[in-house]
């Protein structure tokens, strides 16, 4: 009897584990393109950044992530689906053509290929983030850091 309940006990926290663990739920692609319409994003087509390790980038979904490139904030859309985002059991290196630049149609992020970037500020990073929850702690953009953010500078590079 006792074995009974232990078994239960651990199925029962295991499923919370487990549930604890999954994606939460994502933002739909059509919200995001609606946001960029009604903001009138402007598109670039590179992001430069001065580290040599590559920006830090947040996921919204499957389809776009928020980069953050010193004190510039990026909206990102990959030509397809991009499950390599949830996906830590298999990572993906990414194509530079260039060190310290992400061009559009050319390089990747977690292997798939960037469509298309827009400069945002940093309450549209923000905005962004918060239009559901956008996984991915590991690669933190915590509100506090999009704050001190100033406009996209690729841009203004164009």
């Amino acid at each position: 009897m006792q074995n009974g309940i232990i078994g239960v006990a651990i199925c029962a926290v295991l499923l919370l584990l487990q549930a604890c663990s999954a994606p939460q739920t994502r933002v739909e692609p059509e919200a995001v393109h609606d946001y960029i319409a009604a903001a009138e994003l402007e598109e670039t087509d590179r992001i430069r950044y001065r580290s040599i390790h590559s920006p830090a980038y947040r996921p919204i979904n499957e389809h776009f992530v928020i980069v953050d490139a010193a004190n510039s904030h990026y909206l990102v859309e990959f030509r397809q689906r991009c499950f390599a985002l949830y996906d830590n059991a298999r990572i993906t290196p990414d194509v530079r053509r260039e060190s310290n630049v992400i061009r559009a149609r050319f390089d990747t992020i977690r292997g798939c290929v960037i469509h298309n970037i827009y400069a945002v500020d940093a309450a549209q990073a923000l905005e962004l983030a918060q239009l559901g929850d956008a996984p991915g702690a590991e690669n933190d953009l915590s509100a506090e850091k999009v704050l001190d953010g100033t406009p996209g500078e690729g841009a203004a590079e164009q």
